[in-house]
């Protein structure tokens, strides 16, 4: 997974589901990377507000609906981009 990835694609999808959610796009977005196999997420946390919005992506669950249409609409894609990758 890129650095930021999933918050610059088009967001309309994340931004239904944090409002479905009550929560961020972040929030979804952190949430439904920890849901998979075998992942790990390391966010950026640069203030206590950061962290406290980070913090909040743990402790719910989403619909398994809506974790697979996030699977689909964001696939394993393996082109490159002008993101900066993780390692």
């Amino acid at each position: 997974m890129e650095k930021g990835f999933l918050l610059n694609q088009p967001a309309s999808i994340l931004e239904k589901m944090a409002k479905k959610y009550g929560k961020t796009p972040a929030q979804v977005a952190i949430n439904w990377l920890i849901s998979q196999d075998n992942v790990i997420t390391l966010s950026k946390t640069s203030t206590i507000d950061h962290l406290k919005e980070n913090l909040d992506a743990i402790g719910w669950q989403m619909e398994s609906e809506d974790i697979e249409k996030l699977r689909k609409d964001f696939p394993n894609k393996q082109e490159k981009s002008d993101y900066l990758p993780l390692i």
